[in-house]
């Protein structure tokens, strides 16, 4: 704080000179002040001189009949380059003549003003391209200021004072006179500018006159603003008034437009106790002593920002619009109960909502708000929020360009209209509230609750939990048996535990990996290293042939050699690829076919694949080489069969293909231990062949006397009769068991044979079926 500030607030001097002093502070009556001193036909200054125009007909066209303006330039552009100069100055502002007036624009109209002077072209002294640029600063500006700052500070000052400084007499000033509010306007970016006077009352420059009444003793006329106002009768007052002063005069035509404010102007003369009305003096207002002289009240807080604010505030209490943390709500519940206080913070803290709480809560309590803000940003954000809570018809704008009569009378009289409010807080809603803020209140009291014995809250837990999500790391499966039942100090130690073992892991590695992986001796002992160091030794040695062997597999297939063992699948899968790939020359594996004809030859791969897939399907269906064997033919023979032919023959003829082969091969070696000297090529043969195996394996034993008879010598047909002759034999003697004794098969009975045969012809038979007694001795023997 300056020494100025603590004599003007910290003094002992009365109140109202201390209101007098800070008053003064708000006024600027230097030459920096445009309201004083108005920079002419200058390149720096944003403003534009008008010339050669008539200050009463611009004000009536202007104002009275609220007609827009054009500017014209007073001179053309510098030449580019290559063009021929024209005799002017090389300045976009000069005091140059204008451009001559044309003929008929001297002519006078019924009041004596010539028509030059009754139309809306502002005529000034500058080339096309300055004006337009000079233009467009003054618009953007004026856009911009009105926008942050929710004020209009473009005007067009009609009439000139011409005073001189009196302290250095060559210090020629020129204040405004009557100043008139306007906005820039143009459709396109191409079109021309055009200017037009707002719907807002034009004043006279209140700062010349603070200036002339406290420096000159010089009172200018009262200013009267209305439909009558006479700006050529103003102007003449003001002559009268300043006619003492020599070197002074009104330059009632000259016509500036650029930026004046007077906004702290205001502000003083609204600070004039004179202004104020009896008994309400300003220096009477509590808070303009507080401010200058007796200081705020100190109170105590209602309760520290750290601690809950349940406990003394109810939801009834809370008449907020938007949402309100806990150090907003003691702000807005310091406001109510009559505290003076000041909310600071960065943008984005919750300070507009703050407010708009503040003033909907007021407006409940039946208070009146002034809600002032230097940035129109400010007001608008604050509004914005009332009218989305629908609280913003309580609000009247008295700022920025909503601020004249017109839109303010409007403005109450739809209000008016809306009646009064309607509606009320039921208890029944603040009843709800209340249980609902208990059960919040106690479900958070439960989260910071610790459990035993862990001594972790839920609070923790979740945080945990939220940590871990955020750092991408999954669920595991782990189960760890009875950590519900840890304490503290249990998790700590498993926590440590842990640690250590993460540390050995970073020294020592993976235990996966660790050389002494899967050995569950605890202790090694001197004979157990003198067992296992030759058999490692003998391991290693192995271990090396076989990294030398992959090495050179490696180099044969120029592949790159593995560095560990487990590394070695690619290569040695590489290596039996190429084994077991088919030999080919080197003139077929240097073909150019295999760049040229890429796709006919993975077609051809694909091909055999696809033959090597179905002859796998087909191989239990087919015999071994029928796929190889041609057909031609075939289709001739199978239209021999006849048409009754079944499916099932194709199966049983099949089968013969496999069965007769075996038949031919066992009948052979039957046949060569028969004896025989010729196979029987017909099915009937091998029946035969097959009861002659039959009754010689059935026959019984015989001597070798038996087996070396002629009887052999005459070929094995007389052997199968003799067979059949012993088959007859062995059936006799069955049926005739017990009826004959066993003495009489070996008797000769030739001799009464013979003579039975002479005498009866009823053994003639017998004689024929039963062998000669000499085959049947043989036999017997056998």
């Amino acid at each position: 704080m300056s020494d100025t500030e603590r004599s003007v607030f910290q003094s002992d001097l009365p109140l109202k000179e201390k209101l007098d002093r800070a008053r003064t502070e708000l006024l600027d009556l230097s030459a920096r002040n445009r309201l004083l001193n108005v920079p002419r036909f200058s390149k720096s200054a944003k403003t534009i001189d008008v010339v050669d125009e008539r200050t009463s007909e611009i004000y009536r066209l202007l104002v009275n009949e609220g007609k827009a303006f054009t500017f014209l330039a007073g001179k053309p552009d510098r030449p580019k380059s290559g063009q021929e100069e024209p005799d002017l100055p090389d300045d976009d502002v000069d005091y140059s003549p204008v451009v001559l007036p044309q003929p008929g624009d001297d002519d006078l109209d019924e009041r004596g003003i010539t028509k030059r002077h009754l139309d809306t072209n502002l005529q000034t002294r500058m080339t096309p391209t300055g004006l337009q640029r000079r233009l467009l600063d003054l618009y953007y500006d004026a856009r911009t200021l009105e926008e942050e700052q929710g004020v209009n500070i473009l005007f067009l000052a009609l009439g000139m004072l011409k005073w001189v400084d009196p302290i250095n007499k060559e210090n020629i000033r020129h204040a405004p006179l009557i100043l008139v509010p306007v906005r820039l306007e143009r459709g396109a970016a191409g079109e021309r500018f055009r200017l037009k006077a707002r719907p807002e009352d034009h004043t006279a420059n209140l700062s010349l006159e603070a200036y002339l009444d406290r420096l000159h003793k010089l009172a200018l006329p009262a200013f009267e603003a209305g439909e009558d106002f006479d700006p050529a009768g103003y102007l003449d007052a003001v002559a009268d008034a300043v006619s003492t002063k020599v070197g002074w005069e009104v330059l009632r035509d000259d016509v500036v437009l650029g930026f004046f404010s007077f906004a702290k102007f205001l502000m003083y003369r609204d600070l004039d106790p004179d202004n104020w009305p009896d008994g309400t003096q300003i220096v009477d207002q509590e808070k303009i002593r507080a401010l200058l002289s007796d200081g705020f009240e100190t109170r105590e807080p209602l309760t520290s920002d750290d601690v809950a604010i349940d406990p003394y505030i109810s939801p009834a209490e809370m008449l907020h619009i938007v949402d309100s943390d806990s150090s907003q709500t003691l702000a807005i519940h310091d406001v109510r109960n009559g505290r003076d206080l000041v909310i600071q913070g960065p943008p984005g803290t919750g300070k507009s909502q703050t407010i708009a709480n503040v003033i909907a809560s007021a407006v409940a309590d039946g208070k009146t708000v002034l809600f002032v803000a230097e940035k129109m940003a400010a007001l608008e954000v604050v509004k914005r929020r009332l009218d989305h809570a629908g609280a913003g018809d309580t609000c009247l704008e008295l700022h920025s360009n909503k601020a004249n009569k017109r839109m303010m009378l409007e403005e109450l009289r739809r209000i008016w209209h809306l009646g009064s409010p309607r509606g009320q807080f039921p208890s029944s809603l603040a009843d709800r509230l209340l249980e609902a803020r208990d059960k919040v209140n106690a479900h958070a009291a439960r989260m910071h609750v610790p459990h035993r014995p862990s001594g972790l809250t839920p609070y923790q837990v979740f945080g945990q939990l939220t940590r871990l999500r955020q750092q991408r790391q999954r669920p595991v499966d782990i189960q760890l048996d009875g950590s519900t039942d840890w304490p503290a100090d249990g998790v700590s130690m498993r926590r440590r535990l842990l640690d250590e073992v993460s540390q050995r892991i970073d020294e020592i590695g993976l235990p996966i990996h660790h050389p002494w992986r899967g050995v569950a001796l605890e202790v090694v002992l001197p004979t157990t290293v003198e067992r296992l160091v030759p058999r490692i030794e003998s391991l290693l040695a192995r271990v090396k042939a076989l990294q030398e062997q992959l090495m050179a597999v490696a180099q044969e297939i120029e592949s790159e050699p593995p560095q560990v063992l487990r590394d070695s699948g690619p290569i040695l899968d590489r290596a039996e690829l190429i084994a077991a790939a088919p030999t080919l020359a080197a003139e077929a594996l240097a073909s150019p076919s295999w760049d040229n004809r890429a796709k006919d030859i993975s077609s051809l791969i694909w091909t055999g694949a696809d033959f090597a897939r179905r002859s796998v399907e087909l191989s239990e269906h087919l015999v071994s080489g029928a796929v190889d064997m041609p057909i031609d033919g075939l289709e001739t023979e199978l239209a021999k069969l006849p048409a009754e032919f079944p499916k099932e023959g194709f199966v049983r003829a099949r089968q013969l293909t496999i069965l007769l082969p075996r038949l031919r091969d066992e009948a052979e070696r039957l046949n060569q231990e028969l004896g025989g000297t010729s196979l029987p090529d017909t099915l009937a043969g091998l029946f035969r062949l097959l009861a002659t195996g039959e009754r010689v394996a059935a026959a019984p034993d015989a001597s070798p006397e038996a087996f070396a008879a002629t009887v052999w010598d005459s070929g094995l047909e007389q052997a199968g009769d003799l067979a059949d002759g012993v088959a007859t034999l062995e059936s006799a003697r069955a049926e005739l068991q017990g009826l004959v004794m066993d003495a009489a098969w070996t008797m000769d009975v030739a001799a009464a044979r013979q003579a039975l045969a002479t005498h009866t012809g009823i053994l003639e038979g017998l004689e024929q079926r039963v062998p000669s007694s000499e085959s049947a001795h043989a036999v017997h023997h056998r």
